[in-house]
């Protein structure tokens, strides 16, 4: 794996760790209240459109665009928003089925803002999806451009998460976790895409087989 790779995935495992510290010490759900404390107009139209930008649907305008130019990079796009994807789906539905959201958790015993659009589930809280596309879009993206600006993705990813928890529909570890199986996921795909031979017709997109037709020569005429 190439240095700037390996900067990029060190950087991301330590912020990931470094999330991990508040859970030893915050009670469950305890980060939701507090942020459900400071709803406001403003707030909520910020975290709705947040929110809404870690849905996996974001992969297939990008899986297009990098499809243009380079087979390769659709390709690790796509494996990854597979992968990551099959993750979630796993941990969900098999191992933590019952995992109960904010909304089951406190049961009416305390009341979730609820805002308009939003629809609160009750169960599979844990990882959050979104938290996991968000940051496996983000990582994707970072190290394909490999342009200092890209880093701010890393902060928009995070602000993904948080939004997860501000509209009530995950809690802090919900997200800590999501965003370890969005790491992971691009770190593997990564990890597998630099021992393997690609075919030469994955450096090139379709944009590439446009031909245009050179006009006729007529100097012998």
């Amino acid at each position: 794996m190439k240095t700037f790779e390996s900067r990029i995935f060190l950087l991301a495992f330590a912020l990931i760790l470094l999330a991990c510290v508040p859970l030893l010490i915050w009670h469950r759900g305890e980060v939701v209240l507090l942020l459900q404390a400071y709803h406001t107009p403003a707030f909520d139209a910020l975290f709705h459109l947040l929110t809404a930008l870690g849905n996996g649907i974001i992969f297939l305008p990008l899986i297009i665009l990098f499809s243009a130019f380079h087979y390769r990079d659709a390709i690790l796009a796509s494996s990854i928003g597979l992968l990551h994807a099959l993750l979630c789906a796993f941990f969900k539905q098999v191992i933590f089925s019952d995992m109960p959201r904010p909304k089951a958790f406190f049961n009416g015993q305390h009341i979730l803002h609820q805002m308009p659009g939003i629809t609160l589930h009750s169960h599979h809280a844990f990882p959050s999806g979104h938290t996991a596309t968000a940051f496996a879009f983000a990582l994707l993206l970072i190290l394909i451009i490999r342009k200092n600006w890209t880093i701010i993705l890393m902060f928009l990813a995070i602000l993904i998460a948080i939004s997860r928890i501000y509209i009530g529909q995950h809690f802090y570890a919900d997200v800590v976790g999501g965003a370890l199986i969005g790491t992971i996921s691009v770190f593997i795909v990564f990890q597998i895409a630099a021992v393997i031979s690609w075919p030469s017709w994955t450096s090139h997109g379709w944009l590439h087989h446009r031909k245009v037709v050179a006009p006729p020569d007529n100097s012998l005429e």
